[in-house]
């Protein structure tokens, strides 16, 4: 099946949609993923810094760091929510209007055609 112009066009504004969601939850993902493996790292390799007391409570290094990366993990996710809620809802559902429009939907969901392979 060739698809027509309009076909091209739905085909190729889906495949950017998906593209830029997914290197926005991957960029997110890196980030929590690399302040994890690092925590873990230094809870491996410099277990004395993270004892450190902070001021003179019995508060060290480490549960500050546990709690930032926790803290880092609520406020990505609620970034990724937000952008998530703003902007991939309206154009997902764009995008499916404009596909079920050009009578690709069920070509899609059948594996007849891969929105990256367009000829």
């Amino acid at each position: 099946m060739k698809p027509t112009q309009s076909q091209q066009k739905a085909l190729k504004d889906f495949e950017n949609f998906i593209s830029k969601r997914n290197t926005i939850s991957l960029s997110f993902s890196l980030v929590i993923l690399i302040a994890y493996y690092a925590f873990i790292l230094c809870v491996g390799l410099i277990p004395d810094v993270l004892g450190y007391r902070v001021g003179d409570t019995a508060i060290s290094l480490g549960i500050v760091s546990g709690l930032g990366i926790i803290f880092l993990c609520v406020i990505s996710t609620g970034i990724y929510v937000f952008i998530a809620n703003s902007f991939f809802d309206s154009e997902n559902s764009r995008l499916i209007e404009e596909l079920e429009k050009n009578d690709l939907i069920d070509s899609l969901k059948e594996g007849k055609i891969n929105y990256k392979d367009r000829q």
